[in-house]
């Protein structure tokens, strides 16, 4: 690792954008933070395309996930630093509680640019095809972060997120312009992310394909219904007259007792 790529303004840009990622700095009894990142290995690429700007080690380490993967033994590929003091500014800035969790500051987040941004949506972030929105999970983040999170994109990029549970999304419009804003940005192996995965646009249009025939199909199943009702109440007219008042005498008392109570509950 060459120290002097710790003030190339691209390698803190990926860097700060992976550090609200999937990026950690730990200091594991050492007192100089170390840099870690831990990737699936079908985003390989991607690590590799990070580490063009990083320049740390790899590693494929093999890992046994118990709880989402249902004991499933699979490789990863690992981007790690040595400790180094120059990465002491990065933990404090996003480190900065005694419990060392990581937080989102307006310090940080004034500090990005497209790059930044770009890799920050590389790492968290999703295009949902069917409705054409992008979402950035900020799970990890506070409500009160979240809400500063807009604030900045809002302010100054004029990009509306809106907070729904865990993760802040947009509609179709920002979602647009907020795709634009990084767009160049964006490495080759994560295209799919920006809406440009051809496979997966031919699919979700087959999606919407047999939900509009499902619907199609509902909408005139409800129709064909009400239309038999419509007619089978002119047709019958004097029979179901006939047996509502049947009725009504039959529960007379009831009926006036319900009729009472609802009144005087008013």
């Amino acid at each position: 690792m060459v120290f002097s790529e710790f003030d190339d303004i691209d390698f803190q840009q990926v860097l700060i954008g992976s550090l609200l990622g999937d990026g950690s700095l730990q200091r594991k009894g050492f007192s100089n933070p170390i840099y870690s990142e831990e990737h699936s290995l079908s985003q390989e690429s991607y690590a590799l395309w990070k580490n063009q700007f990083f320049n740390f080690k790899i590693s494929y380490p093999t890992r046994t996930d118990l709880k989402r993967k249902a004991n499933k033994t699979y490789q990863q590929i690992c981007l790690f630093s040595r400790a180094t003091p120059r990465l002491l500014n990065y933990y404090y800035r996003h480190y900065p509680s005694p419990e060392r969790k990581k937080v989102v500051t307006r310090e940080i987040l004034t500090k990005l640019n497209p790059l930044g941004i770009a890799v920050w949506y590389c790492d968290d972030g999703s295009f949902d095809y069917d409705s054409n929105r992008i979402i950035l999970s900020t799970d990890g983040f506070s409500q009160q972060e979240n809400l500063l999170i807009q604030d900045f994109f809002k302010t100054k990029y004029d990009i509306e997120f809106k907070f729904s549970g865990k993760r802040i999304y947009c509609d179709v419009r920002n979602s647009t312009k907020f795709l634009h804003l990084i767009r160049n940005s964006i490495p080759q192996c994560m295209k799919y992310k920006i809406g440009l995965d051809e496979v997966r646009r031919e699919k979700s249009e087959k999606r919407k394909k047999e939900w509009s025939k499902e619907y199609n199909s509902r909408l005139k199943t409800k129709k064909h219904k009400q239309e038999y009702n419509r007619k089978y109440r002119i047709k019958n007219r004097e029979k179901l007259l006939e047996n509502y008042r049947q009725y009504y005498y039959k529960n007379r008392e009831r009926l006036l007792q319900q009729k009472k109570e609802s009144w005087l509950s008013k």
